[in-house]
């Protein structure tokens, strides 16, 4: 993600936590990631996704927020979404993605999933 920063490219980071039960964790990706849209606008992005289960150091810091989307634009400024408790949310998701694509991305990254 440091280079993907440096190098001016949108970026996406995933923290989930891997000891929460399998379905809920199963149920709530599906339904985040089920649409096209989302799938499309996150091509724009470099992705990553990270187990809080095997990151102890990060798991004390950000396990409450889980599971945790933190988008960042080209500068490497970052927003946060975090979903505690499996409240899936797509429309946050994209609202984030297109601010943070704003400029960047063109036509506009709604444009550009439709």
């Amino acid at each position: 993600m440091r280079a993907a920063a440096g190098a001016e490219q949108l970026s996406v980071l995933y923290l989930v936590d891997g000891g929460d039960d399998q379905d809920v964790r199963d149920q709530f990706e599906v339904q985040m990631f089920g649409t096209d849209e989302i799938g499309i606008e996150l091509r724009c992005f470099h992705c990553g996704r990270i187990d809080l289960a095997k990151e102890p150091t990060l798991k004390t810091k950000y396990g409450k927020q889980a599971p945790l989307f933190v988008v960042f634009d080209k500068d490497g400024k970052a927003d946060e979404l975090s979903l505690s408790g499996y409240k899936a949310s797509a429309t946050s998701l994209q609202k984030l993605l297109e601010k943070a694509a704003s400029g960047v991305v063109k036509p506009s990254l709604a444009g550009f999933a439709k």
